[in-house]
């Protein structure tokens, strides 16, 4: 009998490592840039907040956490499949909202006034693709924002100028998801993205440029 040829270590190692990963439609262009000074305003007010850095900017659609980096390939297909049936849309993301209040916020958010319910139907067809794919992740409702900033320590009592609190910080038109890897650190997440999943009938996944 031909003995078998154990795998290395490294091998092993590499097929059982797993990634915090999420699929997120990113905030990374000309919306950032446009949004910034909204951004600088509230800043301004001095909360202490652990604020988001702008390069980081997303709506998260789906988390699915520790994942195994084994299941990159099937998560890839599973979504490029699922986004095949989407048209591209425009969102318009504006007004100032807490989570679970403004009044005592653990979480600043900016909310999203037109194309909510694209972006539920979307946040729901990543979901499906994800499970499809054998990673479920959570299972909390999607509910669309962009988060800007989380309470240090206890949740603050925010309170702002009528101005700031309905403005409105920009549009966006989304023609893609991407599965973004999370690595969390004392001096904050870094996001890799590792594919972006290009929306239509000829949909297709490709390598996403750097963020700036």
């Amino acid at each position: 009998m031909t003995p078998r040829t154990s795998e290395g270590a490294g091998e092993i190692q590499a097929r059982s490592e797993v990634w915090r990963l999420f699929v997120a439609v990113p905030l990374w262009g000309s919306f950032r840039e446009l949004a910034r000074p909204r951004h600088d305003e509230l800043r301004k007010l001095a909360y202490p907040f652990r604020w988001v850095r702008p390069e980081h900017w997303h709506l998260t659609l789906h988390f699915l956490g520790d994942t195994p980096i084994s299941k990159l390939e099937l998560l890839k297909d599973s979504l490029t499949e699922e986004v095949s049936r989407i048209p591209s849309f425009r969102i318009e993301v504006g007004g100032l909202g807490g989570f679970p209040r403004l009044s005592k916020a653990r979480v600043l958010w900016v909310g999203v006034r037109v194309g909510a319910e694209r972006l539920v139907r979307l946040a729901e067809a990543a979901k499906a693709a994800c499970v499809r794919a054998g990673c479920p992740g959570d299972k909390k409702r999607f509910e669309p924002h962009l988060t800007l900033a989380r309470a240090k320590q206890e949740p603050l009592s925010v309170k702002v100028p009528p101005e700031i609190h309905a403005a409105a910080w920009g549009v966006e038109e989304v023609r893609s998801i991407t599965l973004v890897r999370s690595e969390l650190a004392r001096t904050g997440p870094t996001y890799t993205p590792l594919v972006e999943v290009l929306f239509g009938p000829r949909a297709e996944s490709r390598m996403p440029m750097e963020k700036d």
